[in-house]
């Protein structure tokens, strides 16, 4: 590769990294929000789960997606788990509340899958079967439903005169690399999911 191209290349690295780095940088906040609003709804399923309320009920349920891993092609399951992926996206039109709506869900029906194991299953065996595409999937997920909750408190903060414009192309070119690095994200945990964490349950289970 001659010279010039591999500066050309190393420059666009080089900006390919500051973007995300400032993008993380406005989206942290948003990112730790998410995460505890999810990780507070998996206590939350498993008290549904003692009390035998019923978690279909809890909007956007058809749309959660797989908890344990499951037989089934790559696509099908890459699919369930964009369809919502796109829910938490869409909640930038209601102001944040489908996204909130769609982590709650997602967090309580883990609690709610996982409680009924807890005490019959081995800690271990349930860490094996699931760590190794849930971790990857969930932070898909939070950071996703991170870069709706920023969106939209740039449109309010725009709305209320805070900001001088909605967001800048910068900050647009990083809300499309987040969302790029969340999709790839996603996908990383499906072929784990299908290639590696199914494998493993069935072999510990």
């Amino acid at each position: 590769m001659p010279s010039g191209e591999k500066e050309s290349l190393a420059n666009w690295f080089r900006l390919l990294r500051r973007e995300l780095r400032a993008g993380w940088v406005a989206h942290r906040p948003y990112v730790a929000f998410s995460a505890i609003l999810f990780c507070l709804s998996v206590p939350l399923g498993m008290l549904f789960w003692r009390r035998s309320f019923d978690v279909s009920q809890l909007p956007g349920f058809y749309r959660v997606g797989p908890v344990f891993p499951q037989h089934g092609s790559l696509t099908v399951i890459l699919g369930e788990h964009i369809g919502f992926l796109s829910l938490l996206v869409a909640g930038v039109f209601t102001l944040g509340v489908l996204t909130a709506a769609g982590l709650v869900t997602r967090g309580a029906v883990t609690g709610y899958v996982l409680a009924p194991s807890l005490g019959e299953v081995e800690v271990s065996v349930l860490v094996v079967a699931l760590f190794p595409h849930g971790i990857i999937i969930a932070f898909a997920f939070v950071l996703t439903a991170a870069i709706s909750f920023r969106i939209v408190v740039c449109a309010l903060g725009r709305v209320a005169g805070l900001r001088a414009e909605f967001l800048s192309p910068a900050e647009w070119r990083q809300v499309g690399l987040l969302l790029f690095c969340a999709w790839l994200l996603l996908v990383v945990g499906v072929v784990l999911e299908v290639y590696l964490s199914l494998a493993l349950a069935e072999w510990l289970f």
